[in-house]
């Protein structure tokens, strides 16, 4: 009897089946490989340390996104703040004013 593979929606792995059904909504998958610490992708298995790396990078730019108008206030409210950056600030002032 064939073995069959199969992941949960985020692409962790559920276990192999031969006779038994895989729980509702698990998705067959070629086989995992051996190290058993991968995710399927939707295409490949890579290793939960590369996901997990992923996503470290996706939330440090989401906060360097958030950061970068906080810091662009601060810096432009100086007296001595470089005028290209008080002009950024005041271009973007305006630009939030549309936002009604």
């Amino acid at each position: 009897m064939k073995t069959l593979y199969f992941v949960d929606a985020s692409g962790r792995y559920l276990g192999a089946y031969q006779n038994a059904s895989p729980p509702e909504g698990a998705v067959e998958v070629p086989a995992p490989p051996a190290d058993g610490r991968s995710r399927w992708t939707g295409a490949v298995w890579v290793a939960d340390a590369v996901v997990a790396a992923d996503a470290a990078r996706a939330a440090l730019a989401e906060l360097d996104l958030k950061s970068i108008r906080s810091m662009r206030e601060y810096i432009a409210a100086k007296a001595d703040a470089p005028a290209l950056l008080k002009n950024f600030e005041t271009a973007a002032a305006a630009e939030r004013s549309k936002l009604v």
